[in-house]
């Protein structure tokens, strides 16, 4: 297991939903799993591109607006 600053004090999905525990408690704090640490990256890169489609996106309303 990888020791990581995690912001997530709100919401720990459960294994049940996940098929998998992707944290573990320690003290008052997180610690990602094996299985939490391959999907970390992952998740990572889906935001990555997220973002970058919404910036796309912004970027063609505005040129839109430009041109009308």
């Amino acid at each position: 297991m990888h020791r990581r600053n995690l912001p997530l004090t709100h919401y720990e999905p459960s294994k049940q939903e996940l098929g998998t525990k992707l944290f573990q408690r320690i003290n008052r704090g997180l610690i990602l799993t094996a299985q939490g640490d391959v999907l970390f990256p992952v998740l990572l890169d889906c935001f990555d591109r997220i973002s970058a489609s919404l910036d796309n996106i912004r970027h063609e309303f505005i040129e839109w607006i430009r041109t009308a």
